[in-house]
């Protein structure tokens, strides 16, 4: 389906579900590079290694996943202990982390993207930040 876009943009993003679909796994097969995003828990994690796994499992380069840490919550212990020690599984991670924050929230209020209505909230540089990161890795490609 994106094949005629190539044409005309040299970016397509797509944003996908958290779950192995169809759909997933043509993107997985398809894509440059695959940002996941992963909450600083036992749960997101075991998810990204089942991911890694399957990447592994079907030949799919698993250097292509991205990993970055969102919906950091510092008060947490479990928060801090996996950002100070990464899990190896996580060593193509961007560095970026993005906080919690209630004001991410506030997008569906306004219908706009959070730089839309609050460019001095730590969480909107957070998102900038990573996009910065985001685009550094792929001048790789």
């Amino acid at each position: 389906m994106i094949e005629p876009f190539g044409e005309h943009y040299s970016l397509v993003i797509l944003d996908c579900p958290p779950s192995f679909s169809l759909l997933t796994e043509q993107v997985f097969d398809t894509a440059d590079s695959l940002f996941v995003p992963i909450i600083p828990t036992h749960l997101s994690l075991r998810t990204f290694e089942q991911t890694y796994q399957f990447f592994k499992e079907n030949k799919l380069k698993p250097k292509r996943l991205h990993a970055f840490f969102t919906m950091v919550d510092r008060r947490r212990t479990i928060h801090r202990v996996m950002l100070a020690h990464p899990p190896a599984v996580l060593k193509n991670r961007l560095d970026t982390t993005i906080p919690y924050a209630a004001v991410v929230e506030q997008m569906g209020d306004y219908r706009a993207p959070l730089p839309a209505f609050n460019t001095s909230a730590i969480v909107s540089k957070a998102y900038s930040q990573l996009w910065s990161d985001i685009k550094q890795t792929l001048k790789e490609f």
